[in-house]
């Protein structure tokens, strides 16, 4: 399917862009010990991120910017792609129910992981922003 001209600084605005911050918020301050930099030990790429953390150390954040704010932000991203891509409702519905439900699941010990209440905020913050922003047809864009 190919993407209308328009719809591309709108993608990298919203989608793009969040996705990219949420990363690097992840790579930047998140503990070395996560499974994504065991994946990238002894690469070239191990060196250059160990030295972006070593430059980017001497900013600190909330522990909510570091560990909540990217979970915000990817549902954000995805929920907005969705859109731009006119995704049907029950797509995008099914997008923003699965990261709510998989960490109230969490809470529940139906699903393994720590459950963790500002997590289940910025999922929230995250696909309210998202289908905030294309409920008033920011675009004129309408989901098929």
């Amino acid at each position: 399917m190919k993407t209308p001209r328009k719809t591309l600084p709108a993608l990298f605005l919203y989608s793009v862009l969040p996705l990219f911050a949420g990363g690097m918020l992840y790579v930047l301050y998140r503990p070395l010990t996560l499974r994504f930099f065991a994946c990238i030990q002894n690469t070239a790429a191990e060196n250059f991120l160990l030295d972006l953390r070593e430059t980017a150390g001497g900013i600190s954040f909330p522990g909510w910017i570091i560990y909540n704010l990217p979970c915000g932000l990817w549902l954000f991203a995805f929920v907005n792609a969705l859109f731009l891509f006119r995704a049907s409702r029950s797509v995008i519905m099914l997008a923003v129910a699965f990261p709510l439900l998989s960490e109230l699941a969490q809470a529940t010990g139906w699903l393994s992981g720590t459950f963790d209440i500002l997590d289940l905020l910025a999922y929230s913050a995250g696909a309210g922003c998202g289908l905030f922003l294309f409920r008033r047809k920011q675009f004129n864009l309408q989901p098929a």
